[in-house]
Parts: C-alpha cells; structure tokens; sequence
C-alpha cells in the first residue's frame, strides 16, 4: 500500500467507520499506513468530516492495536480524554508520547492542565515552559494555559496564578483577539480581589470581543453584585442591567428586583418605584 492509498484509507476508516478497516488485508496495514495516519486523521481539525470522537479513538485502538507506541495514536487519545474531562486516561496517553518526543507542545499543555488541576504548581510551571511562545501554532495551548491558570486563580486567589493566567494570555491575544471568556474571568478574579478599576477594564474587554447581547451585560452586573465591596457596587450594577434593558426590556425578575435595589441604595426611590409598579401591573 503507497502513501496515497495508505492515506485515503485512512481518511476513510475515520469518515465511514472502523468497519472498512476489516477489508485492509493484514499484511497491507504496512508502515506508510502508519505514517500517513497523522496527516489522515490527527489533526482534531478532522471533527469537521465526523463529529464522533468515538470513531477517533476506535482508529486510535485499531492502530495501537499493531504499533502500541504509535506517537500520534497515544497523543490524539491524550487530547480526547482531556477535552472529555476524562484527565487519568489523558495523563497515561500524553506520558506515553512525552516518553519519545518530551518536548511534544500538546502533550506538555495537558500534563501541565492536570497537574495544575491537582495542585502541583510547580510540576506544572515545568511542563508550561516546554511550550513554545513565539509559535503561533501554539496559540490554542497559551489559551488553555491561561484558563487554566484563571481557574486556578478563581479557586485559589492565587496571585501567581492571576500573573501567569494574564501573561499566557497576552502572548496568545496577539492572533486572537476574540477569546472574550478569559478577559471576563480575569474581570472576575481582579474584582474579588478589590482590584475595581482593573475588573471594569476587563469586563470592558468581555463586552466588546462578545456578541451584543443582553446575556452579556447580564452576567457583567452579576459578577459585580456578588463580588464588589465597593461604594460604586450598586452604580455598577444598576449600569450594567440597565445595558442589558436597552438591548431586551424583557427582564428575568431576579434582575428586576435586584435594579430596584440598587436604586434604593443610590436614592433613586421613584425609579425604584416605577419599576415596581411596572412589575405589579404585569402580574
């Protein structure tokens, strides 16, 4: 079996099922299979042609089936499990290919992820310096990082995690100016540590790189209604729920009766009232 036909029945076996895979003779699943696999079906990319992982990982199997320490099978199994959450089976796949290539970047972003997760820090902070950071491939992994970095942070108020969720994140917002999810988490995490001015900047950043919505003010007005201890903590949230009625006067009522709080507390009692009233009427 050439290249090319090694590389379209591999294309097949991932778009059509691991069942055509039986009528490939035993003795033709020859090293050009092997080779051609990656370019096949490695790159997660492949979801576009099957949307079932489950496919994946039953071509992963077929291939570690002849070659145990096939590279790319242990690795597309490592970034299956851990986009499952599946984080035991993710760390066996991702040491398997750390074993013979230790600077693999995506291997090292997830045996880092885990290890944060579990809270070794410093095993972690060994795995994320292997990642490459003038690599715009490695783009998707600085982001992982960074997330990872802001749950940590969120969890722990961990100071040096809120440093490395921002640093990973800058290199990585360079070619990717949309990932509105992190600049709100950082809002978040900046805001329960009495950082006012740094979370209204981030939530700033959440709001423009989000589709206009009144979700988005919505979850704005949350963040600081739970977590500012400031004197301008009902201003901003009354702002922020305000936004959101421009874009949808339609009110969830927790919303509702938490803006009529909020005017109270800033001696706006006939707006307060109003409000009510317009509550009342509807009932």
């Amino acid at each position: 079996m050439n290249i090319k036909n090694a590389f379209f029945t591999s294309l097949l076996v991932v778009t059509l099922g691991s069942s055509c895979f039986a009528s490939v003779p035993a003795n033709h699943i020859d090293e050009a299979y092997l080779d051609s696999f990656y370019s096949a079906s490695f790159s997660l990319n492949i979801k576009s042609a099957t949307n079932d992982e489950s496919q994946l990982l039953a071509l992963c199997d077929k291939i570690l089936a002849i070659m145990p320490e096939n590279t790319d099978a242990n690795r597309l199994k490592a970034q299956i499990y851990f986009n499952e959450k599946k984080y035991d089976l993710a760390n066996i796949y991702a040491s398997k290919v750390l074993l013979k290539y230790p600077n693999n970047q995506n291997c090292n972003t997830i045996k880092g992820v885990i290890n944060l997760k579990n809270g070794d820090r410093k095993l972690a902070k060994s795995y994320f310096g292997k990642i490459n950071i003038n690599d715009k491939n490695q783009i998707e992994n600085m982001l992982t990082i960074s997330d990872a970095y802001c749950d940590d942070a969120l969890k722990t108020a961990s100071i040096k995690s809120i440093y490395q969720c921002t640093k990973y994140y800058t290199y990585a917002r360079i070619s990717d100016k949309s990932r509105a999810d992190t600049y709100y988490k950082i809002g978040v995490i900046v805001l329960k540590m009495g950082a006012e001015d740094q979370a209204k900047s981030s939530f700033k950043n959440f709001i423009k790189r989000t589709p206009v919505s009144q979700e988005a003010y919505l979850k704005v007005s949350n963040a600081f209604w739970i977590y500012s201890t400031t004197k301008d903590r009902y201003k901003d949230v009354a702002q922020n729920i305000e936004k959101a009625i421009a874009i949808n006067p339609e009110l969830p009522l927790e919303y509702t009766l938490r803006l009529a709080a909020c005017y109270r507390h800033l001696n706006r009692e006939n707006d307060a009232n109003i409000l009510l009233k317009t509550l009342y009427d509807k009932q």
